[in-house]
């Protein structure tokens, strides 16, 4: 039976990086990834995750079998869903675009898939 985790993305302030990390603990591992955009960082957490289940196989132990779902910053998921439009949204939503851009702590929660 598969484990539910989850995965937190978030822009880096004051730079173009990306970052991802579980925000559940386990006693023998931790993952994280990092990246130029939220893809790439999402696309190195299970990168992170074949590494670890190795290093853990060669110490004879076993990763459980691990579901992401994962949560966006306001950053993080503009930049994933880049289709969406920051400005188009704002102004739906009766919010300043400009207000909008500096909210990097709120989280958003989307299921992987």
């Amino acid at each position: 039976m598969a484990t539910k985790v989850i995965i937190q993305v978030e822009k880096c302030k004051e730079e173009k990086n990306f970052s991802c990390y579980m925000v559940d603990k386990f006693p023998d591992f931790h993952l994280v990834g990092f990246g130029n955009s939220a893809k790439q960082a999402m696309d190195d957490i299970f990168v992170a995750k074949e590494e670890i289940k190795e290093l853990l196989e060669e110490e004879g132990k076993q990763m459980p079998e691990l579901v992401f779902e994962f949560r966006y910053d306001i950053g993080s998921f503009f930049d994933y869903f880049s289709y969406l439009n920051i400005n188009g949204v704002a102004k739906k939503a009766g919010i300043n675009a400009s207000l909008m851009r500096p909210v990097s702590y709120t989280h958003l929660t989307l299921p992987t898939n």
